[in-house]
């Protein structure tokens, strides 16, 4: 085997590595913001039975900032 073949046997090697993290990274994502997106939903839900934003956060396990911070970013996103 030459040197070239060598070299492009191993530029494919990475091409393929690469491709398989961007895949595992791209999926990791996709479920990250999965559960953002379901989270949100269910605080709007609560925000439409009439729910403080401490009830949702007791309710939902997480701090008042966190909701709060999540309803910010649902007005921005309207």
């Amino acid at each position: 085997m030459t040197l070239e073949m060598k070299l492009k046997e191993q530029y494919n090697a990475g091409i393929k590595q690469g491709r398989e993290e961007g895949k595992e990274e791209g999926r990791i994502q996709g479920i990250e913001e999965g559960k953002a997106e379901a989270i949100m939903d269910l605080i709007r839900q609560k925000l439409a039975n009439g729910k403080s934003t401490a009830q949702i956060a007791s309710e939902c396990e997480r701090s008042v900032e966190t909701i709060q911070d999540l309803i910010a970013e649902m007005e921005l996103k309207q």
